[in-house]
């Protein structure tokens, strides 16, 4: 079985790890300078990418973009133990638009599941990216675990959550917008 066979939609799968290559390895002298990709990237791999192994190179592009970040100059202080809790970060935004892969997102209750199972996604991967980091880095002088979240909270919606929900929300807009075009496309050609 060849790489084509194992991935569903490749050329997706390229576009998101170009898009992760672009938008993680922003440093202050980027000619481009986007927010990052990578959460919203692993939700829409879920969404519509069901496979193991376009979860995989995503995290290599993740992993690729962070060690180029490094080589050019951005700050490794995150790069810790830690660093391996990023696949079950990753894996519970993938699952997520795993289970909503199926869903008709253009309607109301498709629509509220998606964006449901994408809020509690993201907050899942949040906690364990930020609880790892700081129970397994190595980093953190010891502080208690609510003032940890209490310094960690003002991250969360901005941009955490923000840039993800956003990208997200214009991959569907995008989606949605060819599936509308392609059906009153298809309705008018019908004699």
């Amino acid at each position: 079985m060849n790489l084509k066979a194992l991935l569903v939609r490749p050329w997706l799968t390229l576009m998101l790890v170009v898009l992760i290559l672009i938008t993680r390895t922003n440093y202050s002298s980027a000619v481009i300078d986007t927010p990052d990709i990578t959460l919203a990237a692993f939700f829409i791999a879920g969404l519509w990418i069901p496979s193991a192994v376009a979860f995989g190179l995503l995290f290599i592009a993740a992993a690729l973009a962070d060690q180029l970040s490094f080589m050019a100059g951005v700050s490794d202080w995150c790069f810790t133990p830690a660093y391996v809790f990023l696949v079950p970060t990753y894996a519970c935004l993938w699952y997520a638009g795993y289970v909503c892969r199926n869903t008709d997102f253009l309607r109301i209750a498709g629509a509220a599941k998606v964006a449901v199972y994408f809020v509690l996604s993201v907050v899942a991967a949040y906690l364990i990216s930020s609880y790892s980091f700081y129970y397994f880095s190595g980093r953190l002088t010891p502080t208690t675990a609510l003032q940890y979240t209490q310094a960690l909270t003002h991250y969360f919606w901005h941009p955490y959550f923000s840039w993800a929900a956003a990208y997200t929300a214009l991959a569907l807009g995008i989606a949605g917008a060819a599936r509308l075009v392609a059906t009153t496309s298809a309705n008018s050609t019908k004699p």
